[in-house]
């Protein structure tokens, strides 16, 4: 068929007049255009065609002049300004182009994209017209890769599955494309899929687990009716091993405006193993439960146990203390032999040692049981420390050791258990007495802290202790004894200690090193202090027991 440049020709437009309607319509979409007479000369052309290949050199385009001698000249530009190996090549493969023209083709110019359709004239002409596609390609190497990049997703995802398909008409609300299954694990995971990776849907509905069927199948449907997304969890039985799994789906939809169509995507993860493992799990909180709860009731049944023997024990313990203390005073038969008294003064001793260990071991009862009450009352410091003094003196003193006290120049006030607080002073320096070694000295210090609080620290030159033996010290029968002078003793005065600081919202606090001694803090809050009138600390006093 004739271009239709020649049949305005044909009809009366002048050659002239048809080239500018031509031109201009060109013009307005951007597109060069040049004209070739049947010698191949140029007749026309716009600027748009020079400064699409002719930008710098536009001398180059004459009218009249062949479009083989303008090639050429094209070439030997090109040859002047830029690097081109196949340089020749291209001119003479655009030559052939326009002598043999068979549709449009590409080619790349520098750094833009151009197509060419070059079509004859009814009068053996050419026109050529040329359309910078270089947007065009862009758009497409970018599609290109990211399909690329897509493609390589799938195609390599380990133990996931990716669907796509597009909403539509045909069964279970896709196009007649059903839905493409990406995916290397896709058969080993869920199988129902075939040789081209389209989901054989059917018989994937057919796997569900009837009873998650129902809740799949809705959640399904809300997607593909109104858009919702969706995350479940459900069964299914796998086609090859027919054995029950776990699987979860989330999946969502796409709106491509552009294209016109709406994707139903989605990912499905096979979760049997955590499923697996949150079932052991569970069973493993069960079990922990019932094992804490038979703890409990264990515990509670042995200080139940321990609190009525220790009060069963305490009677006949005061009997046999006071019967002793009458053969060791010989109130009852004057005269005995000396063996006797001293006879009578080891009951008595033996009788003292186990009433404390039966009153410790109550006292942890009440602890653990979470029974331990303090009985509140407002106290002279230095009356306590005096007492502690008066009621550990013969054991310090017969060890030869020297106990040094210092308490603030003032008068500082307690509201607290005045009993449980000498109980505590009483098991710190009984346990520093017995670790330290023969003529040591033990400090007993109490000072106002900067918060107005009130602290206790009791000092020794012992062995000392690890960090490990702290803990083991701290805990309930626990003896950090290696290395030490040990005596005998229950493990129960450290923890009894640090309970019963705790009681008084207070906190023990112990610093220790081997071989350079102990010191073990008491500190108890601001509130506890009801009266102080001055922070000033007091002197330090010596004394031998």
């Amino acid at each position: 068929m004739p271009h239709r440049i020649a049949a305005a020709f044909a009809s009366g437009i002048g050659t002239g007049d048809a080239l500018d309607l031509f031109g201009a319509a060109l013009d307005q979409s951007g597109i060069a255009y040049s004209l070739w007479d049947a010698e191949d000369r140029l007749i026309a052309y716009n600027d748009i065609y020079v400064r699409m290949f002719f930008s710098g050199f536009e001398h180059l385009v004459e009218l009249g002049q062949t479009f083989e001698r303008q090639n050429a000249r094209w070439g030997e530009q090109k040859a002047g300004t830029v690097q081109i190996s196949d340089l020749k090549d291209q001119v003479a493969d655009r030559l052939k182009r326009h002598r043999q023209p068979r549709g449009s083709f590409e080619r790349r110019i520098d750094d833009r994209w151009i197509r060419t359709n070059e079509i004859r004239t009814a009068e053996g002409g050419l026109i050529s017209i040329h359309t910078d596609i270089t947007r065009e390609k862009e758009r497409e190497n970018a599609a290109r890769e990211g399909e690329r990049r897509f493609r390589s997703l799938v195609e390599n995802l380990h133990n996931i599955v990716f669907c796509r398909g597009v909403k539509g008409s045909a069964k279970h609300g896709y196009d007649e494309a059903g839905a493409q299954v990406y995916g290397r694990d896709t058969r080993k995971l869920f199988g129902s899929v075939d040789d081209e990776g389209n989901s054989l849907l059917d018989d994937w509905y057919s796997l569900i687990h009837p009873e998650d069927r129902p809740r799949y199948a809705a959640a399904e449907a809300a997607r593909k009716r109104d858009g919702h997304p969706f995350d479940i969890e459900f069964r299914f039985f796998h086609p090859v091993t027919g054995s029950l799994r776990w699987a979860r789906e989330v999946a969502w939809v796409v709106e491509d405006k552009e294209l016109g169509r709406t994707f139903l995507d989605s990912y499905l993860i096979d979760v049997t193993d955590a499923k697996m493992r949150e079932a052991e799990l569970s069973q493993s909180r069960a079990e922990l439960t019932m094992a804490i709860q038979h703890a409990d009731a264990a515990s509670r049944a042995k200080s139940a146990f321990l609190a009525s023997m220790s009060h069963e024990l305490r009677t006949p313990l005061n009997a046999v203390i006071g019967f002793g203390q009458v053969i060791a005073m010989e109130k009852v038969g004057p005269g005995v032999a000396p063996a006797y008294r001293e006879y009578g003064k080891l009951i008595v001793d033996s009788g003292e040692h186990l009433l404390k260990l039966v009153s410790e071991i109550l006292d942890l009862s009440k602890v653990e049981a979470g029974k331990m009450e303090i009985n509140e009352s407002e106290f002279r410091v230095a009356d306590v420390v005096t007492e502690v003094r008066r009621l550990l003196g013969d054991q310090i003193g017969n060890r030869l050791q020297t106990l040094g006290v210092e308490i603030p120049s003032a008068d500082v006030m307690l509201r607290a258990d005045r009993r449980r607080i000498l109980q505590i002073l009483i098991n710190l320096l009984g346990n520093a007495s017995k670790y330290s070694p023969m003529g040591g000295l033990i400090v007993l210090k109490c000072r106002l802290r900067r918060d107005s609080g009130l602290e206790f620290l009791v000092i020794d030159e012992g062995s000392g202790m690890t960090d490990a033996e702290i803990e083991v010290a701290l805990t309930l029968f626990g003896q950090a004894s290696a290395g030490r002078n040990h005596q005998s003793g229950t493990g129960l005065g450290l923890p009894l200690a640090r309970s019963m600081a705790e009681l008084h919202g207070g906190q023990l606090l112990i610093e220790s090193a081997k071989g350079r001694g102990t010191t073990i803090r008491v500190v108890l809050p601001p509130e506890r202090v009801t009266a102080a009138l001055s922070q000033e600390e007091g002197q330090l006093h010596l004394s031998l027991g």
